[in-house]
This record gives C-alpha cells, structure tokens and sequence, in this order.
C-alpha cells in the first residue's frame, strides 16, 4: 500500500493517538504512573524508553498539547510521503530516544514532543528540496498570471 488517501492519512493518525490516550487513560482510571517507561538517560534500564516514551505523557495538559501536532504532522507525513514515511517515522522515534538517552539529564524523560519536533523537522527540510510543478506557490503564480493575461 503505497498510496493513501487524505481521509485514510487522518484516520490513521487519529487511531494512533488514540492508542497514546488509551495509556493516560490507564494511567488516570487505575492511579498508576507509568513515567518509569521513559527514557532515563545513561543507564541500561532506561533504554526501554526509547520505545515506550514517546507513548506516555505526564499530565492532560502534557498530551492535549501533543495531540494536535501529532494529528497535523502526522496526517502530512503519511499522505505526502507515502515512500518514506514508515522510515521516517521509525528513525525519528528511534533516534529520538536515542539522543536523549545519551544526552538527557538525570531525570525521566516522556512524552511525543521528540516525535513531533523531528517529523515537523523532517516535512520542512525535505519540502525545501522538493521540486514540483504542483506546489502552492507555483499554482497561485500560474494562476495569478492567467488573470493579469
């Protein structure tokens, strides 16, 4: 499946958050903390944050302020990059994780913030780079052009 439509892109990610809500969910019906998932910098046992950071939040303010970024970059990411985007996805969580394991300061570190800064990141670099004929600013000159005509 190499192509996916704008409504699938969304759906996707939508299903995806929704799967990260389930946890604070968990977390909040069941009174349990589970930052202990997150990426504790220089020490082995934290190196399962890697994986499990980016999918626990520390309070409702933390994910309500990761949910609409996940959901807008996300969406983008999987509808405009069918090629890449499970490559990009997978090397920017991992990497993610990776960096703050080796460079994080001595806490706990949670949350998909990483996740959204390296695929806002990633949208922006590679749409510099991208060339064609059907960008925004092309059609709007094209367009603007054939009134002037």
């Amino acid at each position: 499946m190499n192509t996916t439509s704008l409504k699938n892109s969304i759906l996707i990610t939508a299903f995806a958050v929704g799967f990260i809500w389930c946890f604070k969910a968990f977390e909040l019906n069941f009174n349990v903390d589970l930052s202990w998932l997150g990426v504790y910098p220089l020490a082995l046992h934290g190196l399962i944050g890697v994986i499990t950071a980016p999918l626990i939040h520390g309070s409702l303010e933390h994910i309500f302020n990761n949910t609409l970024p996940m959901l807008v970059l996300g969406s983008f990411l999987i509808y405009g990059y069918p090629k890449t985007r499970w490559r990009v996805l997978t090397a920017v969580w991992l990497l993610s994780g990776i960096g703050v394991w080796f460079f994080g300061r001595e806490s706990y570190h949670i949350g998909a913030s990483g996740l959204t800064h390296g695929v806002f990141f990633y949208l922006f670099v590679v749409s510099i780079f991208r060339r064609e004929n059907t960008t925004p600013h092309r059609y709007l000159s094209t367009q603007r052009d054939l009134k002037c005509s």
